[in-house]
């Protein structure tokens, strides 16, 4: 009995091989996304938002290691890399929908665009709280000028503050901190939510971020929280 439940076994085990042998088999191969194929630059910035040579000089100005790391040790270009990283910030899409145009699975992509992600903001998010460097006495003289001739009587006025609810699940721990008193948009009733702060220059530009802070921050302690007024 005993050698007929080990060739029982062994004969499941050859037919499960078998199995995912021709799944494997059957499986469609993905090419990878070849990015020096000849694209017209309205197509490549609907899906990229930017055209071929702007994001090659995205690379440098980065400063994108090459090859570019990643936590699970992919193996990809920093060119690649960008490109996963543009195209899921240009327009929101679920990763499987992605999986054609780069031949690489879910994961691949969800953890080469979070990499990209985790870089650029630890490198350039000093530019976030103010950048010292682009907004000197000139630019800020133009912001002035470009607000007071749309008809606004200041004429110091250089950016415009603003702040922004989001909602977001209940959390399983100190929930209260959560809370937020108003109504936040998409949801008709109360709900925990997280803020943010921002400050908007007149050329679209944001100047300023901070954040998030807990649902129940007054704007008010946003506002010294930031230290902007600094």
């Amino acid at each position: 009995e005993e050698m007929d439940s080990e060739s029982s076994s062994s004969e499941e085990d050859d037919v499960v091989l078998a199995v995912l042998l021709m799944r494997e088999a059957n499986r469609p191969s993905r090419s990878r996304f070849n990015f020096e194929r000849s694209q017209t630059d309205p197509v490549r910035r609907e899906k990229f938002q930017l055209d071929k040579e702007e994001i090659m000089l995205l690379v440098q100005l980065f400063c994108l290691p090459e090859p570019f790391p990643t936590t699970q040790r992919y193996k990809v270009a920093a060119l690649e890399a960008l490109y996963i990283f543009l195209r899921r910030m240009a327009y929101p899409v679920r990763l499987g929908d992605l999986e054609d145009l780069f031949g690489r699975d879910t994961t691949a992509i969800s953890s080469i665009s979070n990499a990209v992600l985790d870089f650029i903001y630890d490198k350039f998010n000093y530019i976030l709280e103010f950048d010292h460097s682009r907004l000197n006495a000139d630019t800020l003289s133009a912001y002035a000028e470009a607000v007071h001739a749309k008809g606004a009587p200041l004429q110091t006025c250089v950016g415009f503050i603003d702040g922004t609810v989001q909602g977001s699940c209940r959390p399983t721990r100190n929930q209260r901190y959560m809370y937020n008193g108003h109504k936040v948009r998409y949801f008709l009733d109360r709900k925990h939510a997280l803020k943010y702060q921002s400050v908007i220059a007149p050329d679209g530009i944001i100047i300023h971020l901070s954040g998030p802070y807990a649902g129940t921050c007054h704007d008010t302690f946003i506002l010294h929280e930031s230290k902007l007024l600094e």
